[in-house]
């Protein structure tokens, strides 16, 4: 049988139209081999961006699919306007997942022209061994912004964090650092070249 559910909530915020408190947790059982699919969609304050989502379960396997949309940015950055949306998918046993997410844009800065913002992000072995990579490029304030980056925990816990390039204005960043379990402090080198940013 199909059972609909809607649930709705809140988080008391100035000058947004909120009027409940506290929060859920909704949980329930599926045998092995079950599929189940559920959806989500926010209708509590006039700002929030419309949220969809969909959860396949099965076989003891997670899939999950998910759009966002932020037809209005300056809600949560007021010095910023245009829009953002954004896909992706969880998938893999709850031990080793991988997940990708997908943003696409057209944002401005203190009055300058919007320009497009792209930007891919694509991790495996969460949560215990995870490893990721980001790619993005685009415009802000008028200038190109460019950014690629990856990072891994490896058998012995330690974090490799690879900085290929990330590029804005006249301003360069590349490198490469490890943080050993324990550590405080990153080991390794990052090179930074900057001009006038102005």
């Amino acid at each position: 049988p199909k059972i609909p559910v809607t649930i709705e909530s809140g988080i008391d915020t100035p000058g947004v139209t909120s009027h409940m408190r506290g929060g859920w947790t909704l949980s329930f059982y599926v045998p092995k081999g079950t599929t189940i699919g559920c959806g989500w969609a926010p209708r509590i304050a006039n700002w929030a961006p419309p949220v969809s989502g969909r959860l396949l379960d099965g076989d003891g396997k997670v899939a999950l699919d998910w759009t966002l949309g932020l037809p209005d940015v300056a809600v949560l950055a007021p010095q910023v306007s245009g829009s953002l949306n954004a896909q992706g998918q969880v998938t893999g046993k709850t031990d080793d997942l991988a997940a990708t997410a997908k943003l696409d844009g057209a944002l401005a800065v203190a009055g300058q022209p919007t320009s497009p913002v792209h930007a891919t992000l694509s991790t495996s072995g969460l949560p215990g061994k995870p490893s990721g990579r980001i790619e993005a490029d685009g415009a802000l304030d008028g200038s190109p912004l460019t950014l690629l980056a990856t990072a891994a925990r490896d058998a012995a816990g330690v974090l490799h964090l690879e900085i290929g390039k990330a590029d804005w204005k006249s301003g360069h960043v590349e490198g490469a650092l490890t943080l050993a379990p324990g550590a405080s402090l990153p080991q390794g080198r990052v090179a930074v070249a900057m001009g006038k940013l102005a």
